[in-house]
């Protein structure tokens, strides 16, 4: 492990040779983009709450009322955007003295991002999306008897069915995006970093048609994308399961754009719309 530092926090990153991802411009990006998102909420609900004190004599039960801020990070790799994003916002709560506690758990189907994600102070669980695997599962699966992959998450597949009882206030999902044909996929575990099927889209899909049962009302799901995903596509798939779909942040690079693409439950009285809100400077 190579010890990093992102924006004042320390980090253990992958080494070049490893079967985890290490984080790049993606990561950069939606980390940035989770912290904006979560911050113009915690700052909306303060302004609402200091105008509820105004008006309201009994404001001390106000005073010292936290509600839980829950995160979920699927994909999480080595760990990064959970760590960035739960230190980042454990600071910001502090600094700015918004009434909330950050809850942060993440997921991966890799076991040894799993063990290196955990290793950076992150709360991760073995699981395919939403499904929780069993390392002996996963290990049968694979013919693979090497117990280093139990070691560090021993947590059963209960473990995480019941954090998953409970529903998040945002979810964060840098899946494998890149389109990818046979001869193209990486040997071992890194595939699991790439790998988006033919599409790039194979994992995408399946997430869109779950993430709504594990929102709150009001929660809101970002997703990473590249333009090679295919925007149109994606945004078609999110207005079939129900979503609104706004444009947050777009990266250009020589050969790609990376999206981050905000998601949430369309009301009743609402149409679908492809929004941009694109922040600047990141």
């Amino acid at each position: 492990m190579v010890i990093t530092n992102y924006k004042g926090i320390s980090f253990k990153s992958p080494k070049e040779d490893s079967t985890v991802y290490i984080p790049a411009e993606d990561s950069h990006l939606i980390a940035e983009c989770a912290l904006f998102e979560a911050n113009e909420i915690m700052k909306k609900n303060k302004e609402k709450e200091q105008r509820f004190d105004f008006n309201c004599d009994n404001s001390k039960s106000i005073e010292n009322a936290f509600e839980a801020f829950s995160i979920l990070e699927l994909g999480t790799g080595s760990g990064f955007v959970s760590r960035v994003v739960k230190k980042g916002l454990v600071e910001s709560v502090k600094e700015n003295d918004y009434k909330y506690e950050i809850k942060s758990y993440a997921t991966d189907i890799n076991p040894d991002a799993v063990n290196h994600a955990i290793s950076n102070g992150v709360d991760a669980y073995l699981a395919d999306i939403f499904t929780p695997i069993q390392n002996n599962d996963y290990n049968k699966e694979n013919n693979n008897n090497n117990d280093k992959n139990k070691n560090n998450h021993d947590k059963n597949k209960n473990s995480f069915e019941k954090i998953l009882e409970n529903k998040f206030d945002m979810i964060l999902f840098n899946p494998p995006y890149l389109p990818t044909k046979e001869d193209e996929k990486i040997p071992g575990n890194l595939n699991y970093a790439f790998d988006g099927g033919i599409d790039g889209r194979k994992v995408i899909v399946p997430f869109l048609k779950e993430v709504g049962h594990h929102l709150k009302e009001n929660g809101f799901f970002l997703l990473l994308i590249s333009s090679m995903t295919g925007l149109g596509q994606v945004a078609e798939e999110m207005k079939k399961n129900g979503f609104s779909c706004t444009i947050v942040a777009i990266q250009k690079f020589p050969f790609e754009r990376i999206i981050v693409i905000k998601g949430k439950k369309l009301g009743n009285n609402e149409d679908f719309v492809i929004k941009e809100e694109l922040i600047q400077n990141i």
